[in-house]
């Protein structure tokens, strides 16, 4: 139950970290996947960054404004960042990439 914050902290950073850009041919040199988590179906990994301790604000509704954040719980730990792209044959909204990360 302790490591439930973290397990949707990685669910987040997966979805904002993905990007719409052309499709790459393989992933980049020296990224990974997070070890408990498949990456969604056509993505293509672009940059990954772990950080053993930081602080983290994770959003529990809507933002108030584009640089001001609602309602928010701090956490604090190891964070993992993953960036994805995927390409123009791929069209998967953002809440599809959710329940996709959430099913897992």
């Amino acid at each position: 139950m302790k490591n439930l914050p973290l397990f949707f902290l990685s669910h987040l950073m997966i979805c904002l970290g993905i990007s719409f850009q052309a499709a790459y041919s393989q992933d980049k040199a020296g990224t990974k996947d997070h070890p408990l988590i498949s990456r969604y179906e056509g993505f293509k990994l672009e940059k990954t960054l772990d950080l053993d301790f930081e602080l983290y604000k994770l959003p529990l509704g809507p933002a108030v404004s584009n640089n001001e954040l609602g309602e928010h719980v701090a956490l604090e730990g190891k964070v993992s960042k993953l960036w994805y792209t995927f390409g123009p044959e791929l069209r998967p909204s953002l809440y599809q990439v959710f329940k996709n990360y959430e099913a897992e």
